[in-house]
């Protein structure tokens, strides 16, 4: 509590010192008052984002939703491989005994082998989940469905269940269902009721557990008409499913080696620059003035101040996106509102503190055009829209080995489990839908708006402003060391500093920020469209 108290009184202090800076009009005066606010709001945002990644890397919640999902993964190819192995056998019987249908289902399909395999790691994957989340009745319910489907004993499992102090709370409901549907005395034949369903319908989300529970429903209560639909209608989505992450994967196998061809070439052709180039250059990148460190620096304060004040309402907004009420739609047009208030105003800061006073236009300033204009007597090269956009798309190539590997290593040494970022949980939430609409929002919200607000900021503002100071190497280093660490995502730190560098490098060599804003577009959006095909329903 009394590190709350200090980071009132710091955040205080700031707006007292800001509104000093307003009143005041004489300048040495205002300069020192300028340094003190700076002093303030940078120990405010220190305290308040170092309480915030403590908590996030103290919070599994996002790990856990990506177990759950990936427990769902491997039912799905389970019961992709079963339904793949009854096809085989259905053809075996209709061609005869001696047909290549035997030989086929003998090389590839082993059915014990395959089924002991399924077994060991759906249990395994749910017993984990269970270990990390003991209180949570979602977890045991997971464990208990993932367990009956691959036929692995259940009965300790329900027991323990039975157990649990949060049995007799508000997850009462769920509990009194999994026992009627998964215990050796509870839903007969013939005494289905709407309220058991409604149970279903409302506390398990839509997915591969909720389609298993209501087929153990129809089983139980005898409906076999109902349970056969239901088996073939998840049977056909099943199929298709997999076979989507199965294009996704080709596909991605291809992206990942056009990265690695695009990368020997940039390195292959990669030349030193002489004195009068490395001057051009200069010319073309930093910004048309020197801010000055106080500018940009002040730029960043006031925008992390911003949003840590608003924090409260955010964390609201962001609450209500996991709400239950809530349709896909709903929660891509708040994503997509939260994402925008949040970053607007670090471009009204630019604008008010760098570009107004110096009577630069803004737009031209970030080099957003689509064609470029190298300084007279350069030698640097001149590119059109078309070019400008093949960069961008080479530079999302070009990332994709790179962070692949990145993030295999990384694993592998630090076992990390992956981003931290709460806007994960919220997709994996989001994603179970097939709403057209609400796909294209999150386009927009998780692809476009990064693409503008994230690149004008870092690219077009922080890193022809370190220009000034440092070389071209320095400042792609320090510019993606500040992207990488304002997100707060230490799981996906050094993966985040890579995509930094990969879009400076890439505004260095053009002068224009549409590459690393088609990049960084296309990184974004197939992010999200991956997670779409593996974890939707």
């Amino acid at each position: 509590m009394q590190y709350e108290h200090i980071l009132l009184a710091l955040e205080l202090i700031s707006a007292g010192l800001a509104a000093a800076c307003l009143a005041v009009k004489s300048q040495p005066l205002k300069g020192r008052l300028i340094a003190c606010l700076l002093v303030a709001a940078s120990a405010f945002v220190l305290g308040t984002n170092g309480r915030e990644a403590f908590k996030r890397s103290n919070n599994s919640q996002n790990g856990d939703s990506l177990e759950a999902r990936n427990i769902e993964l491997l039912m799905r190819f389970q019961y992709f491989q079963a339904a793949l192995e009854q096809l085989l056998a259905e053809a075996q019987k209709k061609a005869g005994a001696d047909s290549i249908g035997t030989e086929l289902k003998n090389k590839m399909l082993d059915h014990d082998q395959s089924k002991d395999k399924w077994t060991t790691s759906i249990s395994d994957a749910a017993r984990q989940s269970v270990q990390k989340n003991p209180g949570s009745i979602k977890y045991r319910l997971q464990e208990i469905v993932a367990r009956h489907v691959v036929e692995a004993p259940i009965h300790d499992q329900l027991k323990q269940l039975q157990q649990m102090p949060e049995a007799k709370g508000p997850e009462a409901p769920v509990v009194d269902m999994l026992l009627q549907l998964y215990g050796s005395s509870g839903l007969v034949h013939g005494s289905g009721d709407g309220k058991l369903m409604a149970t279903i319908d409302k506390s398990i989300r839509p997915g591969l557990f909720r389609d298993f529970i209501k087929l153990q429903y129809y089983d139980r209560s005898g409906e076999k008409q109902k349970h056969a639909k239901l088996a073939a209608d998840l049977t056909e989505r099943n199929f298709y499913q997999v076979l989507r992450i199965f294009g996704v994967i080709a596909i991605a196998m291809i992206f990942t080696l056009c990265g690695i061809c695009t990368l020997i070439g940039v390195l292959a052709t990669r030349k030193r620059l002489s004195p009068a180039d490395r001057q051009s250059a200069d010319l073309a990148i930093r910004s048309p003035v020197n801010y000055g460190f106080v500018v940009v620096y002040g730029v960043f304060v006031a925008w992390m101040s911003f949003n840590l004040v608003a924090n409260p309402f955010v964390k609201l907004v962001l609450e209500q996106l996991k709400g239950i009420g809530h349709g896909p739609t709903a929660i891509a047009l708040m994503t997509l509102g939260t994402y925008v208030w949040s970053m607007a105003p670090a471009l009204i800061f630019i604008y008010m503190f760098a570009t107004k006073p110096n009577n630069l236009p803004f737009w031209r300033t970030a080099r957003l055009s689509l064609q470029t204009e190298p300084p007279l007597n350069s030698t640097r090269k001149k590119y059109g829209p078309f070019s400008l956009i093949l960069i961008g798309v080479l530079t999302y190539l070009a990332a994709i080995p790179v962070n692949v590997a990145l993030g295999i290593l990384i694993s592998k040494i630090f076992h990390v489990q992956g981003s931290s970022s709460p806007i994960i949980s919220i997709l994996l939430n989001a994603i179970g839908s097939s709403d057209a609409l609400a796909f294209v929002i999150f386009i927009i919200a998780l692809g476009v708006m990064p693409a503008i607000f994230e690149e004008t900021l870092f690219r077009g503002f922080l890193y022809p402003a370190l220009r000034w100071k440092f070389g071209p190497m320095a400042a792609m280093c320090i510019s993606a060391l500040a992207f990488s660490l304002i997100h707060l995502d230490f799981g996906a730190a050094s993966q985040l500093f890579v995509l930094g560098f990969m879009f400076a490098f890439a505004y260095e060599k053009t002068g224009s920020l549409i590459p690393p804003m088609v990049a960084h577009c296309l990184w974004n959006s197939s992010t999200f469209i991956v997670m779409s095909a593996f974890f939707s329903s």
